[in-house]
């Protein structure tokens, strides 16, 4: 994959010189994005495609949710490092996927995959079923159903993840950021998030646990709320519809062995 050597040194000594001192934003995030969109309107054989998510990825790092004028955790610290080490070198990245196709990946690493519709049928027939016993049990099995059966599919469709090794993109793995963080020696930056001018105190970890736990228990109560509204139209839909990898019908199926 080719190696834009010009604009890899560019976009580091941007990232390197706010660094060390973040004195305009709004000036380097706008450098980001011109040096981004000179390495995404390259041609395709000249194109620098692992170059160009490195700088898509600070953007979104400025541009998604609220804007951020310093690199405020030591977690976003360490990324630009990595980044800087990456940016000095000629590696590629194994795939690039784009911005978009990042952040949906991002999102379906917390979401989770979609449970097979034999849970919706399952669901659905718990409502039917509680619905014909209205007569000896009045309307109360069918209002419990009702608001269990979400609660079952949330707990059914969200996957947990236990991250078990550090992430060290643009890296393959840890051990090759550490053998590259040596490229960083001559460039004069703070020894440390702590030692930077980005630094910042953050809130104590109490108060900042309990203003996240309060935050997401209210986005989870309205989240609930909304998919109980709605939800024998939603289990009903979920029951019909059809999976992208599954065969459309039997003649798609694979053939029965002999």
């Amino acid at each position: 994959m080719p190696v834009d050597r010009r604009l890899r040194g560019e976009l580091a000594e941007t990232i390197a010189a706010y660094m060390r001192d973040p004195g305009d934003p709004r000036a380097f995030h706008e450098r980001v994005v011109a040096i981004h969109e000179q390495l995404g309107h390259a041609p395709e054989p000249q194109a620098d495609h692992s170059a160009a998510e490195v700088a898509a990825e600070i953007r979104m790092m400025f541009e998604c949710g609220k804007p951020h004028e310093r690199f405020d955790s030591a977690a976003a610290w360490e990324s630009q490092r990595r980044h800087l080490a990456f940016l000095r070198t000629d590696r590629t990245l194994a795939a690039t996927p784009t911005t978009t196709q990042a952040a949906a990946e991002r999102a379906m690493r917390t979401i989770g995959s979609v449970p097979p519709r034999r849970l919706a049928w399952a669901l659905l027939l718990a409502m039917l079923l509680s619905l014909a016993a209205w007569p000896w049990a009045s309307w109360y099995v069918f209002a419990a159903c009702w608001v269990i059966s979400p609660l079952v599919w949330l707990l059914c469709s969200i996957e947990h993840y236990h991250d078990t090794e550090k992430t060290a993109w643009p890296f393959d793995n840890d051990a090759q950021w550490r053998e590259h963080e040596n490229l960083l020696a001559d460039m004069n930056l703070p020894p440390s998030w702590k030692a930077s001018p980005h630094y910042r105190r953050s809130l104590p970890r109490w108060l900042h646990a309990t203003v996240f736990a309060m935050s997401m228990g209210l986005l989870m109560l309205v989240l609930y709320l909304f998919i109980a509204s709605i939800w024998p139209l939603l289990v009903i839909a979920m029951s019909l519809a059809r999976s992208d990898d599954e065969p459309r019908d039997r003649a798609d199926a694979a053939p029965a062995a002999r």
